[in-house]
């Protein structure tokens, strides 16, 4: 990732921009200078995905999945 910080002519900093079009812009009106700075990511991650469980509940030892799609019905729809 590269941006861009612009400094006026007393070497204070006043923006950071993300195009070196609007830096070199600025820096001309506010009589300064821009620098270009550079990201490197040093470090990468590896991430497990979470394995879920579809809910479900326990009546009389027996474990029941709850129902998770509504059934297939021949009904015709509500005329609101």
């Amino acid at each position: 990732m590269i941006y861009y910080t612009v400094y006026n002519a007393d070497g204070k900093k006043i923006a950071d921009c993300g195009s070196e079009y609007d830096a070199k812009y600025l820096a001309n009106v506010r009589n300064g200078t821009y620098k270009t700075n550079r990201l490197g990511w040093k470090e990468t991650f590896d991430i497990e995905p979470i394995k879920y469980e579809l809910p479900s509940i326990t009546i009389v030892g027996t474990k029941i999945p709850i129902q998770q799609e509504l059934p297939n019905t021949q009904q015709k729809p509500l005329n609101l």
